[in-house]
């Protein structure tokens, strides 16, 4: 019998969508550029994002995630979710 290999597990849209607005959103209340952002899942449980770009001014910031779907991706695995605050 084979062994069963474990899947790699990815994040949600909504996972990827909040990570690039708290990168948004802390990049403006830091003035630095955000490489990584902790997030709380439902579950009380949380896992780090790693930011893919992040833009800002003063009182303004662009930030994207790469969606990963894991090892049971969805035709969202690889999107760039974006999110600008102005």
């Amino acid at each position: 019998m084979a062994e069963e290999k474990k899947l790699r597990t990815g994040y949600t849209t909504g996972s990827s969508a909040t990570a690039a607005s708290k990168a948004a959103l802390l990049s403006i209340i830091k003035q630095q550029k955000i490489e990584e952002v902790e997030i709380t899942l439902p579950k009380k449980t949380t896992i780090k994002i790693p930011v893919n770009s992040c833009q800002f001014e003063k009182n303004k910031a662009k930030c994207s995630v790469i969606k990963d779907g894991g090892d049971d991706p969805d035709v969202t695995h690889g999107a760039e979710i974006i999110q600008s605050l102005v």
